[in-house]
């Protein structure tokens, strides 16, 4: 699907994993600056075999591969992939890094099985556009969207009413399912570090879940919101970072007014 058409004044962002593979340090930051602009989550790596390791062991939608890496270039990689290799899927979409994208050498790298080449002197639009092409793009508004989710950190009737219980009954049962939440949290936090998109999908649904439990109402309503980010792949914009971190101190509060409770009586 072409979605050039969906490039505009707004900033266009494209929530995907990108690999790049070159020896050339420089040139591995320049493009990860462009694309980080872009929105995407970048891997670097110095080498073809590291790149064919990375991709058998990690989920990318996008290589960018050197032609020019010894031993093994970008082009031997393409071929490799695309006559399948364990683990990886054959239909990623790789581009190939040329220093001049002279048509010889673009017509072997489309042979070869590439998708697209880049020269080493590209511009974040002309990639913008190549982006566009191959995935589907968010739009952040250039007034960045703010953080306004308001709730009660706890409501005890809110937990009762989710359990079908009384509030005596609820607060009986409110450290159990604390002690349960923790680990959805932490689980979460290793989610945004490893940028694993699925991860922070499937567990901020739990947490959602959990939270009534708990009588949470604040840290409900945040899981709700990280929940339709990643259903709107916009899941690593700033604004979904800055829920993320939400939700994790609103954790942590929730937590120090329990234990406080439990300590009194």
């Amino acid at each position: 699907m072409d979605n050039t058409s969906l490039i505009n004044k707004t900033t266009t962002c494209f929530d995907i994993k990108v690999l790049i593979s070159s020896p050339n340090t420089n040139l591995r930051a320049q493009f990860i600056s462009m694309l980080k602009l872009l929105g995407c989550n970048t891997t670097e790596v110095v080498n073809g075999f590291d790149a064919i390791d990375r991709l058998a062991t990690a989920s990318f939608d996008l290589l960018i591969a050197d032609v020019d890496m010894q031993p093994i270039g970008g082009l031997s990689i393409a071929q490799k992939i695309r006559c399948g290799l364990p683990n990886i899927e054959r239909k990623v979409v790789i581009w190939g890094l040329l220093g001049l994208c002279d048509p010889e050498a673009v017509e072997r790298c489309l042979a070869a099985g590439m998708n697209e080449t880049l020269s080493h002197h590209e511009e974040v639009k002309a990639i913008k556009v190549k982006l566009a092409k191959y995935f589907n793009p968010y739009r952040q508004s250039q007034e960045p969207k703010t953080l306004n989710i308001k709730g009660q950190s706890l409501n005890n009737q809110l937990a009762a009413n989710y359990m079908g219980t009384d509030i005596e009954s609820a607060l009986r049962y409110r450290t159990k399912y604390l002690l349960k939440t923790k680990p959805l949290v932490d689980e979460l936090s290793s989610a945004i570090s490893n940028n694993d998109h699925d991860s922070i999908f499937h567990t901020t649904h739990k947490l959602k879940s959990s939270s009534l439990f708990i009588g949470a109402e604040r840290l409900h309503l945040l899981c709700k919101e990280a929940e339709s980010l990643s259903k709107d792949n916009s899941n690593f914009s700033p604004y979904a970072l800055e829920v993320y971190k939400e939700i994790i101190q609103e954790f942590n509060h929730v937590s120090s007014i329990i234990n406080e409770e439990n300590n009194r009586i």
